[in-house]
């Protein structure tokens, strides 16, 4: 008869849900012979704290759990024998002298419990107090043998996530690449990184061919290897380009309210760290609070003004900043947009692609009538038609 085993553990709470996965199959099978299901009680939860090689102090989430149930199976099944099929027949091996019925010798690997008949290489029998025997596949032995106990289930979870971390610990002693990971980091830690990350080495999506921005900042974060660690340690700049971009992210969070991005950067903020699985965020949140900084201080360089006389047909020395498509009821547009040697801003609206061979970043003359002068956002825009292109200056 088995008996119920109800075993109290602290485990991480990350590991909760691989836990209750494998109590919910071992009770589907206890279902299934008409035996007690298993219970996993959280009893409460609360946070401990590490550091990393690094330094990075970050958190980790525990859980107290009770674990009670038994190991489901038949009762009154022992192992007499297993039988590996070979082409030359069947192998027999028991621990005793015991004669087993000719069928076992030559028959096919059937199992007599879920009456399937594959070719199983290894099959065992099985026999009951009352003298019955079965011959049964390696899933189905467990039923009879007994599946593993609930509180074993829980403590292998945790021994697997343990010996994943030796495993990692054991590769970096070899060849100086691997690190503990923990499963999160500070946020502000974590920004000063990314932004003396991108200082070095510039920004790299992940949508970027080789290893993005995201993942080596990760790695400096876990590496154990301490020149990378100085080599890519922070600076003072880098602290205040993180500081800034924290306020720059709460006041994007409060003009856009519907934004995703920034609404799932204000709530890192305000939880404080950030797992793996979030570290594009942060990285390309400092990247585009950099970008946005460098618009400011561009847009402030530009000479905002109004040019040409409206009806006036003129030319003008334009560099082309992009071209713009759009599809509508009568077809496509063609929205080219051009700065002057001021920065001031002309648009052009063409309804077919011109013929003149010209690409983003050329400076060409273009004669066009002005058309009217609007104001986009504060920005003051010449706007010109019947626009042609008399000389290309290609972009280096």
């Amino acid at each position: 008869m088995n008996n119920t085993i109800t075993e109290k553990m602290t485990v991480r709470s990350s590991l909760l849900e691989i836990i209750k996965k494998k109590i919910d199959n071992l009770n589907r099978r206890a279902r299934k012979l008409g035996c007690p299901e298993s219970t996993v009680k959280v009893l409460g939860e609360f946070s401990t704290y590490a550091r990393t090689p690094t330094g990075i102090r970050y958190t980790i989430q525990m859980s107290e759990i009770e674990v009670s149930g038994t190991a489901p199976k038949y009762e009154g099944w022992q192992f007499l024998a297993s039988v590996e099929r070979t082409p030359e027949g069947n192998i027999i091996r028991t621990a005793s002298d015991l004669e087993l019925p000719e069928s076992y010798l030559k028959d096919k690997h059937s199992c007599d419990h879920c009456n399937t008949n594959r070719a199983r290489k290894l099959t065992f029998i099985v026999q009951h107090d009352d003298g019955t025997m079965k011959r049964v596949g390696s899933t189905c032995i467990k039923d009879f043998l007994g599946h593993q106990s609930p509180t074993a289930l829980a403590r292998y979870a945790c021994l697997m996530f343990e010996l994943r971390e030796l495993e990692d610990i054991e590769e970096e002693d070899l060849t100086g690449s691997g690190g503990y990971v923990p499963e999160t980091f500070p946020v502000g830690d974590m920004l000063a990184l990314s932004a003396a990350a991108i200082r070095r080495h510039g920004f790299y999506p992940k949508s970027a061919e080789g290893d993005c921005t995201a993942y080596f900042v990760h790695h400096i974060a876990t590496t154990r290897k301490r020149d990378i660690v100085e080599a890519n340690r922070p600076e003072e700049r880098d602290w205040e380009v993180a500081q800034d971009a924290i306020h720059w992210i709460v006041q994007q969070g409060e003009e856009n309210p519907n934004n995703s991005y920034f609404n799932n950067l204000n709530i890192f903020i305000r939880r404080g760290f950030v797992g793996f699985m979030d570290f594009g965020y942060l990285v390309s949140s400092v990247a585009s609070f950099q970008k946005a900084e460098a618009k400011k201080v561009e847009k402030k360089d530009k000479l905002n003004a109004f040019h040409g006389t409206k009806g006036q047909r003129e030319d003008f020395v334009l560099t082309l900043v992009r071209i713009l498509t759009f599809e509508g009821y009568y077809g496509k547009t063609y929205l080219h947009i051009f700065e002057n040697d001021k920065g001031s801003a002309f648009t052009w609206w063409a309804s077919r692609f011109p013929d003149t061979d010209y690409r983003e970043g050329d400076t060409m003359v273009v004669k066009g009538t002005v058309k009217d002068h609007n104001d986009y956002n504060g920005t003051k825009q010449t706007v010109l038609t019947r626009c042609k292109i008399m000389e290309v200056k290609e972009a280096a």
